[in-house]
């Protein structure tokens, strides 16, 4: 029983992790474009790359100590990933600079929640003596989906323009936080499952 529950953690959470992964892969081609249509220039997509950075730099350190105390990193990683699709729901209205550091800053603190949450819930799950393969498979899919979410955007944008993607983007993130939401559920049904039966 316990060795089916690890097995469907692993694989929900590389799932989780690539759904994430490729929508923030999304912007990647774009994000030039994205910034010079809303009256952006160079310094303004770098000022919008650099705030993301440094609130999810900052903002991890804090949330990592956060969520080790409350000992709680599902939750922790269903509600950081409703963080981020309100976050990504932000780029329909953003019109100006400063709206756009906005979503940065909404997108850096669901990202620094996530990371820490999902690190340790696949470490508590991959065998110890298999450590190192497990996550090269782990970074292995992280790449693919960084290429497969910036060659999905292209192609979005090229055939059906900004506002698809948009869309595109917000429901892949929404599918992955109701996804996240029944693992969450799942894994506590499983873990009182397990108690009854060491009782």
């Amino acid at each position: 029983m316990q060795q089916n529950n690890a097995r469907f953690a692993i694989f929900s959470l590389i799932a989780i992790n690539i759904m994430i992964i490729v929508a923030g892969g999304f912007m990647g081609p774009i994000w030039a474009v994205y910034v010079h249509k809303i009256g952006g220039d160079l310094r303004t997509a770098g000022n919008a790359i650099g705030v993301f950075s440094i609130v999810i730099g900052v903002v991890t350190m804090i949330a990592a100590r956060i969520e080790n105390y409350f000992n709680k990193e599902a939750f922790f990683l269903a509600f950081s990933q409703a963080i981020m699709v309100l976050s990504y729901c932000g780029y329909f209205w953003v019109a100006h600079p400063w709206q756009l550091y906005c979503v940065q800053i909404g997108l850096g603190i669901g990202g620094a929640m996530q990371s820490p949450a999902i690190y340790s819930l696949y470490h508590d799950y991959i065998p110890a003596k298999k450590s190192t393969s497990y996550w090269g498979v782990w970074n292995g899919f992280y790449n693919i989906s960084v290429g497969i979410g910036a060659m999905i955007s292209a192609y979005i944008v090229h055939r059906f323009g900004m506002h698809m993607m948009f869309i595109l983007l917000v429901g892949l993130s929404v599918f992955n936080l109701f996804y996240s939401t029944w693992f969450v559920r799942r894994l506590k049904s499983d873990s009182k499952a397990d108690t009854m039966q060491a009782m």
